[in-house]
């Protein structure tokens, strides 16, 4: 199978999928609930991001009203993430 250079498929698997959402706003929920909001800038194999101009909101579940806290850069490993995608503003 003959493919050209710096050809990219339909489908990537694993962190690969992560090229398309690039420089994107993106929303990441956390596995102690809290969400993180963003411009996803960079990623690894490991599917550990560098979120740019982060947001990190906590829900009050009972009280029905959230927190917003602006962290700027954010560092986040990959193995604290829930869900991953694209978000609009």
């Amino acid at each position: 199978m003959n493919v050209p250079f710096g050809f990219i498929p339909g489908f990537l698997p694993g962190a690969s999928s992560l090229l398309s959402s690039l420089d994107t706003s993106i929303l990441i929920i956390l596995r102690d609930s809290s969400h993180l909001i963003g411009t996803l800038r960079s990623y690894d194999q490991f599917s550990n991001v560098v979120v740019e101009d982060c947001v990190r909101r906590r829900f009050i579940v009972s009280k029905k009203v959230y927190t917003e806290e602006k962290r700027g850069l954010e560092v986040v490993r990959g193995d604290t993430i829930i869900m991953l995608g694209e978000f609009d503003r």
